[in-house]
């Protein structure tokens, strides 16, 4: 099957660690993973967290073509918090990169 999932691709971050995550992220790469032929859409800044995006997305076997770097744009995060009873609260930081998704005209073609 082929799909398009376009969307957020961006860091979950924690007190002490930061996982790469995003709704359309993490379907789009487990659509992958599946076996499905998966065009994901999207941006990451042209920074520490882009670069490392990019690669963690390559290293889970999603292909990364259509992920735009947008220089001087953060890539994508949202700062999560937990109560006392381990409920999650989410602080998402814009504007962000993926905000600003963009195709060429090759890339449209493809």
């Amino acid at each position: 099957m082929k799909i398009v999932a376009i969307g957020e691709i961006l860091w979950d971050v924690f007190e002490e660690q930061e996982l790469l995550g995003g709704a359309p992220f993490n379907f789009a790469a487990h659509a992958s993973r599946l076996g499905h032929e998966v065009a994901f859409l999207s941006a990451v800044g042209d920074d520490l967290r882009g670069r490392r995006a990019l690669r963690q997305a390559a290293e889970v076997g999603l292909p990364v073509h259509f992920v735009k770097q947008v220089a001087g744009k953060a890539t994508g995060s949202v700062t999560v918090t937990l109560d006392a009873d381990g409920q999650p609260s989410y602080t998402i930081h814009r504007p962000a990169a993926y905000d600003f998704v963009s195709l060429s005209e090759q890339d449209r073609a493809a």
